[in-house]
């Protein structure tokens, strides 16, 4: 059994094929609780070499429940919930950031990670239902805007909450 992170990471790399060409790096991929995902970051941040190095990033946020079937064969997770996320400017309007963060980088990884959901013969076509929110400026809010950073950084984020994507075992 394969663990599901695993499963999704093998996904990001046809996604990363495809999407940078020239490099192989982007989009990052990274899974965790979203404390250990912000310690990550910010080591990347303070680390000269891996500073430009953290975006377009998508993201698996655990803990999630895996429920199997009686042959402990196929799993299913209700709710799971995975970012994609970029770098933004504090200053951007709305207008600014469809533009420059959503139609330019994050739709098309959103696209091309469902391309290879899709494909991907570890999970179940049927069962990618979704949820998804465009998050401007992704952070804690208050009336006056942004109280609280998520990840500490300026970022536009795709949040996708997965109905119940069922995983496949596979020989």
């Amino acid at each position: 059994m394969r663990a599901v992170v695993k499963i999704i990471g093998d996904v990001v790399a046809n996604v990363r094929a495809e999407y940078d060409t020239v490099d192989n790096e982007k989009p990052y991929y990274d899974y965790g609780h979203i404390f250990d995902i912000t310690d990550r970051l910010q080591e990347k941040t303070e680390n000269p070499d891996h500073k430009l190095k953290q975006f377009p990033l998508i993201l698996v946020i655990q803990d999630f429940p895996e429920r199997f079937d009686e042959n402990l064969i196929n799993r299913s997770v209700e709710g799971l919930t995975m970012f994609l996320c970029t770098e933004t400017k504090h200053n951007y309007k709305p207008d600014e950031r469809y533009t420059n963060t959503f139609e330019n980088i994050l739709y098309p990884v959103y696209e091309l990670l469902f391309k290879y959901l899709k494909q991907s013969t570890e999970i179940d076509k049927e069962s990618l239902a979704h949820e998804k929110y465009d998050r401007l400026f992704f952070g804690k809010y208050d009336i006056y805007g942004n109280k609280v950073l998520t990840f500490n950084k300026y970022i536009d984020v795709i949040e996708i909450i997965f109905d119940k994507i069922t995983f496949l075992q596979t020989c």
